[in-house]
């Protein structure tokens, strides 16, 4: 991104070490670190860490103490473009979208409702499903709307829902990837 931008937004999922490099360093003695990986591995692969802030905090604890610095955050969805048609890949990203906010809908019902140490952040433009591609993160999305690092806040977001709107479109218009991208409010869990 834009080395003057700090970006605290939903795109920065943790590099996740390959197999070969987990055997790496149950070999070389390292099996706690390994050990840590197989944890968070197995709670994002059930579901329970997207929905149990005691073990998302203990996780980020177990990273810290090998400097790896991870933050909580909870995202909503806040909007889902209404005119996918109008898009080149329209009808494939509202077949896209109808599929993967079943599985959103499931965390969704899980964990209920905000966190209560939740403090938004601001308001990021990004696809809604793990991996969660950002238009403000990724290139792109600044060259087509030059003054987007002026109106991001101290967190490299959208202060509001009605700035977040008035780039929709344009984010959109990027036309990339299967999905298309929505509005998601983005919170530091504290």
């Amino acid at each position: 991104m834009w080395p003057q931008v700090v970006y605290r937004g939903v795109d920065r999922l943790l590099h996740l070490p390959s197999p070969d490099e987990v055997d790496e360093w149950r070999s070389s003695g390292q099996q706690e670190l390994a050990d840590l990986w197989d944890r968070y591995d197995e709670a994002q692969e059930s579901g329970t860490l997207n929905v149990d802030y005691v073990l998302a905090d203990l996780q980020r604890l177990d990273f810290l103490s090998h400097q790896l610095q991870v933050e909580i955050i909870y995202v909503e969805l806040s909007v889902i473009p209404q005119d996918l048609q109008k898009y080149p890949h329209g009808q494939l990203w509202a077949e896209e979208l109808k599929r993967s906010l079943s599985y959103i809908h499931k965390i969704g019902q899980r964990f209920k409702k905000r966190p209560q140490k939740a403090h938004s952040l601001g308001y990021d433009l990004a696809h809604p499903i793990r991996s969660f591609h950002s238009a403000i993160f990724q290139p792109g999305l600044h060259k087509t709307s030059p003054t987007l690092p002026e109106i991001l806040n101290k967190n490299g977001l959208l202060s509001d829902l009605a700035s977040a709107m008035t780039i929709l479109d344009k984010a959109n218009a990027l036309d990339y990837g299967g999905l298309p991208f929505c509005i998601l409010e983005i919170f530091s869990v504290v």
